[in-house]
């Protein structure tokens, strides 16, 4: 009984903490540059309020053998994934592509694909690094 009991309780507060959060669009901003790279990004991210990134290594699928025709010597790559805000965009968008422009060798591609669904209240406030409230009280 004492579980069921919580599990309600803890129910009605998601509902309540529901009407007092302003839910904001939240994309998937994928960023691909040269292998080195990637940490840039991902520490500019973090001052934003970006509460999720991850960064992989990846390479491209151009044979070496054309690659040292084209005299480009390395095909490793940085994947940057990131779960952001709009509000978060705003300033990061800007920020990439002045990197892009002003930097030689950290050109790469960016670009972000909407989130339509998210499952779970608590999941959407870490994502989006809402404060952590139960009955009230924030919890940091």
């Amino acid at each position: 009984m004492k579980n069921q009991e919580v599990i309600q309780t803890a129910s009605k507060l998601d509902v309540k903490e529901t009407k007092q959060l302003n839910f904001e669009a939240m994309k998937l901003l994928v960023i691909i540059v040269p292998a080195g790279y990637g940490n840039v990004f991902i520490n500019f991210n973090k001052t934003t309020g970006v509460a999720l990134q991850i960064l992989d290594r990846g390479s491209g699928t151009v044979p070496i053998d054309l690659l040292e025709i084209l005299g480009l010597d390395d095909n490793k790559k940085d994947i940057v994934f990131a779960v952001a805000t709009a509000t978060a965009l705003n300033k990061i968008l800007p920020f990439i592509e002045q990197r892009f422009i002003i930097a030689k060798k950290e050109k790469g591609i960016a670009f972000t694909i909407p989130l339509r669904a998210l499952i779970g209240l608590t999941n959407y406030k870490y994502l989006t690094n809402s404060p952590k409230t139960l009955g009230g009280k924030v919890y940091e």
